[in-house]
């Protein structure tokens, strides 16, 4: 039926509803400085000694001891070459600050746009899809954990990362779902090898969510793709690898330690906007769109989650149970002394939880098309739209009170 003029599509109208998200999550890039705190002098201080001495694959050790931060010690600055160049050429570091987060949400909103539309495809005879794809996409780019990477804690490597996840997760749904494709297994690998360049603890994370993918869908192919990333990242895994079995780094060392005790308690996975000690909740958004699967599954029969759902949900429930302060590192660091360094890589148990928050937003976004199966397409609408509200407007006010506590960083 053709529309009226003047009407939107649905598919139009989920594009509106994930520019609004990515607007919000852009919010603390209107400034025009940067905000003190976190360890974006870190960043700061690598992009330098690139620009300044040509393109190095790693950060040199008096670098990293001048403005004390080891936080990305073993992760390389290949994605941080681009912006170098620029912030060479016009010498304005606030200006390539911003044009390098304001890239990175944007990159991130259309990855996840992809990777969503690709779980959740458009039903035959349809406008658009149930709304399940946009309501992963606002989840996954308002989720707090994120913001907390990429504004709070400003750990622009790890934020890097966060923006090639959902690239690595549709190129993984491709070869996955799909017959077998040489194409798509290049595309994983290159998005693999990426991540691994960004992340190395991420990327180590994910290469085990794809092994135990292979297992739970018994196809065997994804591997191809997935030992083609380890192959290309691994002049980025060249450090890690020097750390753990050769002593050391080249240029200089840190201190090993333990970190359970950085772990999270049970009753912090469901704090919304105010959060303590780095440790942010799942968001309203999301409990909202976890409490209607739980009612589906407790109540409305069980409703039929595919097993896609099923098993992001058990990979979610993986990465939050190594998450918790409870979670025995301390025993896993003294099986090894590799063991005990690649945990000190962690640098806190946060990580996992942010992964964990990551998965369940597969099972949160199906909890509407479930829904509307069970109560009808006005419960499963009141769902989609309680959740985009609280999403965007708890990532509007959690940006707008981190710019306004946050001072100018002075250089």
């Amino acid at each position: 039926m053709a529309r009226r003029e003047g009407q939107i599509t649905k598919r139009e109208q989920e594009r509106w509803l994930c520019a609004a998200a990515a607007i919000a999550a852009m919010l603390p890039v209107s400034c025009h400085y940067i905000m003190s705190g976190g360890i974006v002098a870190e960043w700061i201080a690598r992009l330098r000694e690139v620009a300044l001495m040509g393109a190095r694959l790693f950060p040199t050790a008096e670098i990293l001891e001048e403005c004390g931060i080891w936080d990305n010690a073993v992760n390389s600055n290949l994605w941080f070459w681009l912006p170098a160049l620029f912030y060479r050429a016009s010498g304005r570091i606030v200006l390539t600050y911003r044009i390098y987060q304001s890239v990175l949400q944007l990159l991130t909103v259309f990855g996840a746009y992809l990777f969503f539309h690709r779980m959740f495809p458009d039903e035959p005879g349809s406008q658009g899809s149930s709304g399940a794809a946009c309501l992963g996409t606002i989840l996954y780019l308002t989720c707090p954990y994120r913001l907390y990477v990429c504004y709070d804690w400003a750990n622009l490597s790890e934020a890097t990362a966060w923006m090639l996840l959902p690239f690595c997760g549709w190129a993984a749904a491709g070869v996955f779902c799909q017959k077998r494709d040489w194409r798509k297994g290049v595309l994983l690998a290159l998005a693999l090898a990426g991540l691994g360049y960004a992340h190395v603890i991420l990327f180590l994370a994910l290469v085990g969510i794809l092994i135990l993918a292979v297992l739970y869908f018994r196809r065997p192919f994804p591997l191809a793709g997935v030992i083609g990333g380890i192959v290309l990242a691994a002049p980025g895994l060249r450090r890690l690898a020097e750390y753990l079995f050769l002593g050391g780094f080249p240029e200089g060392d840190f201190l090993v330690r333990t970190v359970m005790q950085d772990g999270y308690r049970f009753g912090q996975f469901f704090s919304s906007y105010a959060f303590r000690e780095g440790h942010p909740g799942l968001g309203l958004g999301m409990i909202l769109c976890l409490t209607a699967c739980l009612w589906i599954a407790f109540v409305e029969g069980g409703g039929k989650a595919g097993r896609q759902e099923r098993f992001f949900a058990g990979v979610s429930a993986l990465f939050l149970l190594m998450s918790l302060r409870y979670f025995p590192w301390d025993f896993l660091q003294r099986a090894g002394t590799w063991l005990l360094k690649l945990v000190t890589l962690v640098g806190t148990p946060a990580v996992f939880a942010g992964l964990g928050y990551a998965a369940l937003c597969v099972p949160a976004a199906g909890a509407a098309s479930r829904l509307a199966g069970q109560r009808g397409k006005k419960a499963a609408n009141v769902l989609f739209w309680a959740a985009v509200i609280a999403g965007i407007g708890l990532c509007v006010y959690y940006c707008n009170m981190l710019t306004y506590d946050r001072a100018p960083m002075e250089f």
